[in-house]
């Protein structure tokens, strides 16, 4: 029986995640709440045992687990958005099933901040980065950068998606205003939080709640060049997307930003040719760079004009 009336939503993508989605799971079943939560899991037709794993632990705790078995592979994106389609919490927290959470009070402490702070609608905090292939931490992923729309645009996107709580009527506002993302099958993390700092207020704890595992080939990391040129050629475009759509009211931070966001691109120009892109000039990682460093006033003016 599905618990009544949930406070959280935590939704939990996975795919082919065997070796990992129990500890995923056990993340979720450990937290200590003074509120119902639910658990609903997307297995998105996984060629390995991870639908068998997700079956056993929906069998041992009905009451919180909520499971969708879709019959042909959607996607991360699809799935991602039927999860969020399919919650019934006032908050959504998001844990993939090859990530997993440490705290056992993540969800109390989350839900204690947003209730006693109307104006904020996302909370994130610090995941430590398991390195699959080294079977070891190193370092750690989210920073305080997350709290300012100026600093995401202006560098990279450094949210640990594990951490991620929102309002839930935000979160489904975020995504009919973001089908741009959803249609390019863009990062679509990162535009929910560029959404979010620009539409709310972000709270980041400086704690780590959370694993965040960096598996050798993913959406996000790949040992492939070209697909890793690929990755932080679509990370820049929705920085630009972002600027131009939803501009800062300060034009002089826009100068800011943009000098910033060249400095990104330039790294990621010189990233095509360090690893020997052939004929570097053609390329369009070259072309989009060199865009970028003419001179900004067209864009500081469609930015002004959008204001």
């Amino acid at each position: 029986m599905k618990v009544d009336s949930p406070i959280v939503s935590v939704i939990m993508c996975t795919y082919n995640h065997s070796p990992f989605i129990a500890q995923a799971i056990e993340g979720v079943l450990m937290q200590k709440t003074t509120f119902p939560l639910e658990l609903i899991i997307g297995e998105d037709c996984s060629t390995d045992n991870t639908r068998q794993i997700v079956n056993e632990y929906f069998a041992n705790n009905p009451d919180v687990i909520v499971t969708q078995f879709p019959e042909s592979n959607m996607g991360s994106t699809g799935n991602i958005l039927s999860l969020i389609h399919a919650a019934r919490g006032k908050y959504i927290a998001i844990c993939d099933g090859d990530d997993y959470w440490t705290d056992s009070l993540k969800l109390q402490k989350q839900v204690d901040f947003m209730q006693g702070n109307e104006a904020y609608g996302m909370v994130c905090g610090v995941a430590a980065k398991y390195i699959q292939d080294k079977g070891k931490i190193e370092g750690n992923l989210g920073d305080i950068s997350a709290e300012s729309y100026e600093s995401l645009l202006g560098g990279y996107s450094d949210v640990a998606a594990p951490t991620m709580f929102m309002k839930t009527d935000l979160l489904k506002r975020c995504i009919h205003e973001c089908q741009y993302f959803i249609k390019n099958n863009l990062f679509f993390d990162t535009a929910i939080t560029y959404w979010f700092s620009y539409h709310s207020k972000i709270k980041f704890f400086n704690d780590i709640s959370a694993v965040y595992r960096v598996l050798p080939d993913s959406g996000c990391h790949t040992s492939n060049f070209g697909k890793r040129l690929s990755i932080d050629l679509n990370y820049f475009k929705i920085k630009i997307y972002f600027l131009l759509r939803y501009p800062l009211k300060d034009s002089t931070k826009i100068e800011e930003v943009l000098d910033s966001i060249f400095k990104y691109n330039l790294e990621i120009v010189r990233f095509a040719g360090y690893v020997g892109e052939t004929e570097v000039r053609k390329s369009l990682s070259y072309k989009m760079g060199k865009a970028i460093s003419m001179p900004f006033k067209t864009l500081i003016k469609l930015s002004k004009n959008k204001q």
